[in-house]
């Protein structure tokens, strides 16, 4: 009884102190244990001290969302998100690795797929991956959502049609989460001819909403023309969004392009001159809180080259961190997901198969995510941090 008893009188800082260094499954259940750990973990103190912590104490986790495809019996092939289930893997590539369910979404969002992760919150909208090309994107609802609190917000809705990309995340000078959406305006006399494989002239118009605000800000007179013949997309990143673009159609060289969300000001920085000429295959992404671009040889890939950009602006900063040897046939596409602690990269070949790769050793082993290979179904893959951060409540950096 005197055990118990101590156990109920730890001072509340200790409490915290101890609560902000759980995994968010583990802390989710701590709230059912009594009334006073439900009161301690609802304390607002805690969401800023949990996320700050669960980073640096441990590897994320991997999400996986897949969506089973159905295919609609019409007079021109389409297709729609039947269901969607999601789960993570729990300490990746290890003896304990395993698989868990994430809190099943709520029945009016089982149909939809992943636009963006933040700080544990997840963007949920129709990415229109399984639409016919010749059918613009018409945005209906979009929402953020915290699988493991089960709060969820509804974003107003963004009336334009054409929106070919969203972005979440986090603004931290601002200290607001957004969503961002993207889209291509062609002149009027454009015509109906698109090539995939070909960059058009086209100007890019940007919609920002902020969660708690009622409408989208529209961002004009971006200077800078994306690039659509290369595998790339739109990343949010130390409070500015980034994309491949070129600065003017008939350049030869490709760089990233990049617009802060604080003071609305565009920067544009080349790639390294080695890879920005067009008989290369690249795209670039965030990867341990640092943009890169993948680079290799589309015609004969025989080893692919990861690029960091330490400093954005700063064209000499970009340094190669990885080269990985291929040894696959058919290669036709490469991500790296995430860098663990202990150096490991996670990465994705031909979006199917699995890998982790050792820098030290040059080696890679390959590695298999249960139920992620079904048949009918696309995947969608992030790196996941669980955390108590609301999309209903602004964050709660200030009470550090």
């Amino acid at each position: 009884m005197d055990q118990m008893a101590c156990l109920w009188n730890v001072p509340e800082d200790i409490s915290l102190n101890i609560f902000s260094r759980l995994h968010i499954r583990y802390l989710i259940r701590c709230k059912s244990v009594c009334k006073s750990w439900y009161t301690l973990i609802s304390n607002p103190y805690l969401v800023p001290m949990h996320l700050s912590r669960a980073p640096q104490l441990r590897d994320p986790d991997i999400l996986v969302f897949v969506n089973h495809i159905k295919r609609l019996e019409t007079d021109e092939i389409a297709y729609h998100i039947d269901n969607t289930k999601s789960f993570t893997i729990e300490n990746v590539g290890c003896n304990d690795e395993s698989k868990k369910p994430l809190p099943v979404l709520p029945p009016h969002l089982r149909s939809f797929g992943v636009c963006g992760s933040c700080n544990g919150l997840l963007c949920l909208g129709d990415s229109g991956l399984h639409r016919p090309v010749t059918d613009p994107m018409k945005i209906g609802e979009l929402y953020v959502w915290n699988p493991f609190t089960g709060e969820i917000l509804q974003l107003p809705t963004c009336n334009t049609i054409g929106i070919h990309a969203f972005s979440f995340g986090q603004n931290p000078i601002l200290n607001e989460y957004m969503v961002l959406a993207m889209t291509k305006v062609y002149p009027d006399d454009f015509g109906d001819f698109y090539d995939a494989s070909e960059d058009y002239e086209c100007e890019l118009k940007i919609e920002m909403c902020t969660l708690g605000s009622a409408s989208w800000t529209i961002i004009r007179n971006v200077p800078f023309i994306p690039v659509t013949s290369h595998s790339s997309g739109y990343f949010l990143l130390d409070g500015a969004l980034h994309w491949l673009a070129r600065k003017e159609i008939n350049q030869y060289s490709v760089g990233i392009s990049s617009l802060d969300l604080g003071n609305q000001t565009f920067q544009f920085t080349p790639l390294p001159p080695e890879i920005a000429h067009d008989d290369r295959c690249y795209h670039f992404g965030t990867l341990g809180g640092c943009l890169y671009t993948v680079d290799f040889d589309r015609h004969s890939p025989s080893h692919i080259d990861i690029w960091i950009l330490k400093q954005f602006g700063v064209m000499e900063s970009w340094s190669k961190v990885y080269v990985i040897s291929l040894d696959e046939e058919n290669f036709y596409a490469f991500r790296p997901v995430c860098v663990f602690k202990c150096g490991e990269v996670l990465i994705v070949f031909n979006n199917n198969s699995w890998a982790l790769y050792d820098p030290k050793s040059g080696r890679r082993r390959e590695i298999r995510f249960l139920g992620t290979g079904d048949r009918g179904s696309s995947r969608q893959v992030f790196a996941y941090t669980g955390t108590l951060v609301s999309p209903t409540a602004m964050p709660c950096n200030e009470l550090l």
